[in-house]
């Protein structure tokens, strides 16, 4: 009976450290050091010049700060704002808009449903720009 107890415990104790280390998750994506950073209910913020993998929210806003650098760039139920300088693989936007400031390099696409995307001059997007229920305002 002791066995079942403590197996019991353990399960549960596990259950809960999966459900909390959910909630921020970060990890290492390649021997070069770049992490990819997904966080729940919360907004994630690439600081100036850093360098990270995938970075992802959900009920938040991402934010990449200038001449930063990040493979795909996603959020659902929040904003994707990209700085001047900044370098990105992909950005993607569920309910939500996308900004791009100036000077901005996309290497494929920029997608939104439900959002509109924004560019400034001297975004270079390597890809497609596409939107659905949203509008394109590119300049």
């Amino acid at each position: 009976m002791s066995l079942e107890k403590n197996s019991l415990g353990f399960s549960a104790a596990l259950l809960l450290a999966m459900i909390l280390g959910s909630y921020v998750f970060a990890s290492s994506a390649e021997a070069s050091g770049s992490r990819n950073v997904t966080r729940i209910n919360s907004s994630v913020e690439v600081e100036a010049s850093e360098r990270v993998g995938d970075v992802s929210s959900i009920n938040g806003n991402v934010i990449v700060e200038r001449n930063a650098r990040a493979k795909e760039v996603s959020t659902i139920n929040g904003s994707v704002e990209i700085a001047s300088g900044a370098h990105v693989e992909s950005a993607e936007s569920i309910n939500g808009s996308v900004r791009l400031d100036g000077d901005v390099v996309v290497d494929r696409s920029v997608h939104t449903v439900n959002g509109g995307i924004r560019t400034r001059a001297g975004t270079d997007i390597g890809g497609e720009v596409k939107t659905v229920n949203g509008e394109i305002e590119l300049r």
